[in-house]
């Protein structure tokens, strides 16, 4: 299951409300709430995790992440193809994910699971391919591109 929707909503939410993503940390306090909008961006390096949104910046050590809450509204069971950029093209086929470049340039795909925790990574020219039926099942960040993509791995 692809889920293209980079966000998520508390289940309360009502139908108008802006979507978010509630980051719940190992502190136990109030979760982190992040606008879910193209205005918003998750980036990952190293052991830190950073969220720029409307109201500012946010830096998260990824080893403080208890867990995060997305909305699974948007999703697909289907296989797809979507562009994520004017070069990159993200394909679905299965269990298998592939990043193809139409220029041939260098394709980074980086997975996640939702500890944060690095689960794949692969960087090729042209096209990169991750096959997930070597991962355990859940819900994982794929990392492509200048997106971030959530992918449900039954």
């Amino acid at each position: 299951m692809l889920l293209l929707a980079a966000g998520a909503t508390s289940t309360a939410m009502a139908d108008d409300a802006v979507p978010v993503m509630l980051v719940h940390t190992q502190s136990g306090t109030s979760p982190l709430q992040v606008e879910v909008s193209g205005k918003t961006r998750i980036t990952f390096a190293g052991n830190t995790m950073q969220i720029s949104q409307a109201s500012g910046e946010s830096k998260l050590d990824i080893g403080d992440v208890n867990y995060m809450e997305f909305d699974m509204r948007t999703s697909s069971d289907e296989n797809l193809c979507a562009p994520l950029t004017d070069d990159i093209t993200l394909t679905v086929a299965g269990k298998t994910v592939k990043a193809t470049s139409a220029s041939g340039a260098e394709v980074e795909i980086r997975v996640y699971n939702m500890a944060g925790i690095a689960a794949a990574g692969i960087r090729a020219k042209g096209e990169a391919e991750i096959d997930f039926s070597k991962l355990q099942s859940g819900v994982y960040i794929i990392v492509c591109g200048n997106k971030n993509i959530k992918y449900s791995n039954k």
